[in-house]
């Protein structure tokens, strides 16, 4: 038995929650990263309803598999390994994207102690 939602009908409710419940608006000025963390958990969650919704109407028991599938993968609590994995066999440099966010990271923390 799994936590997490283990169907595609209770994972898109889930995501749709996600993108009705997570207001950007109510994220202060000050914090425009955390602005644009919001705004990315909206259009991510809505976007992969939207996915959801396509393959359950093409493939209705391939979207049931991979709904228990996706419930195994968040319960097992390795998602950045699959995630590394998955950008790799796709072709793509997750060991740039991490340098680069250690870098953009080290940098706004720079700024903030030079300004405060």
């Amino acid at each position: 038995m799994t936590d997490s939602p283990s169907t595609v009908a209770e994972q898109r409710r889930d995501l749709l929650r996600q993108v009705v419940l997570n207001r950007a608006m109510d994220v202060p000025g000050s914090q425009s990263e955390l602005f644009r963390a919001e705004v990315g958990l909206i259009v991510h969650g809505f976007m992969a309803d939207y996915y959801a919704a396509a393959l359950t109407e093409v493939a209705p028991e391939r979207a049931a598999e991979i709904a228990v599938e996706l419930a195994e993968y968040l319960d097992d609590g390795a998602l950045p390994e699959y995630a590394w994995e998955r950008a790799v066999e796709l072709g793509h440099d997750p060991q740039r994207w991490f340098d680069e966010y250690e870098a953009a990271r080290k940098k706004r923390a720079k700024q903030a102690t030079a300004q405060g």
